[in-house]
């Protein structure tokens, strides 16, 4: 288990009945299985405990070191199989205010209008 992995079962120990063994090991596919535990949920945003480890989790995933590669580099598996998940469900949506600043979501406008498209993107700047 990497220090990814611990973390999120720490966060989320519903995730853990619900991944494959060595699953733990794959960061895209774990941090994946997050948003889908995420979206299992009836009505997450009148969850405020659950919506608070959402957010404590991705602060823990903002301050970790930078990695050497996009396979040990926390802040990128974060973007890539959790943020841009989020971005694009409409059930998650709103916690996206919540997990990256304004100004965070627009200096990196043209990395996400070419993963999550210019209407998911939208949507998430109108949330704030």
């Amino acid at each position: 288990m990497n220090i990814l992995s611990a973390q999120v079962f720490q966060t989320f120990p519903e995730v853990q009945d619900q991944i494959f063994p060595g699953d733990e090991d794959l960061s895209y596919v774990l941090l994946g299985s997050v948003v889908d535990w995420l979206e299992s949920l009836d009505a997450p945003d009148k969850q405020p405990e659950t919506v608070n480890r959402v957010v404590q989790f991705a602060k823990w995933c903002t301050k970790q070191p930078r990695g050497e590669s996009s396979e040990d580099d926390i802040l990128t598996v974060f973007s890539v199989s959790f943020l841009e998940k989020v971005m694009e469900s409409p059930k998650l949506r709103f916690l996206v205010p919540k997990i990256i600043d304004q100004s965070s979501l627009k200096d990196s406008r043209e990395y996400f209008l070419s993963w999550v498209g210019e209407e998911n993107y939208k949507k998430c700047l109108s949330g704030y």
